[in-house]
């Protein structure tokens, strides 16, 4: 599960209501557009996440073989649009 930014985080804006945010995460109303953002990860678990009270985790062995060689290849060439100097379409 993703790390929340801040436990305490509470955004209200008329009917619409944020608890919590991940990293990279956005709260955007109206018509707009969002520029420069890029988010790239990967996470391997091998046992997951324990939630509750009084749970115990005994004799596990957890594996995780991830020999791809190549994770998560990406190709970040962001396009700006409707920036001062480009031309419109």
């Amino acid at each position: 599960m993703p790390k929340t930014l801040d436990p305490e985080l509470k955004i209200s804006f008329k009917s619409l209501s944020v608890g919590s945010m991940s990293a990279s995460s956005g709260v955007f109303n109206g018509t707009n557009r969002q520029f420069g953002w890029s988010s790239h990860s990967k996470a391997n678990s091998g046992l997951g996440s324990i939630g509750g009270e009084k749970h115990q985790i005994v004799r596990n062995i957890n594996m995780v073989m991830d020999n791809d060689n190549l994770d998560t290849p990406i190709d970040d060439r962001d396009i700006m649009w409707d920036q001062p100097g480009l031309p419109r379409n």
